[in-house]
């Protein structure tokens, strides 16, 4: 806090300015995807960004786990996924992220 280091004790409740502080990092950070925030794909470097790890963990196939259709859920989950990818698209093409946006648009492709 103010450049300083403060150490907070697990019985100790966490100042509301340090909760601001890093709520604001984690928000301007990362970028929110079906699986949650993620602070790796801001920055271009996540492994996953062309595809999500149950589509691809298979020796470059689905995971023979996967039940697409099984769920009533199934179509909403895609329909964010598709939603959460053009925003990263969106959010790469205001920044310096080119390696980001073209694995991302690939995604949409596929």
């Amino acid at each position: 806090m103010n450049g300083k280091i403060h150490e907070i004790h697990k019985d100790e409740e966490i100042p509301y300015d340090i909760l601001e502080t890093l709520w604001r990092d984690q928000k301007l950070n990362a970028i929110d995807n079906p699986y949650g925030s993620c602070r790796a794909r801001v920055n271009g470097n996540c492994p996953y960004a062309e595809e999500p790890p149950c589509l691809t963990c298979n020796g470059g196939s689905p995971c023979k786990d996967l039940a697409v259709g099984l769920s009533d859920m199934d179509v909403p989950k895609y329909e964010i996924h598709i939603q959460s990818t053009s925003k990263m698209i969106e959010v790469a093409k205001h920044t310096a992220a080119t390696k980001l946006r073209r694995k991302t648009k690939r995604t949409l492709i596929v």
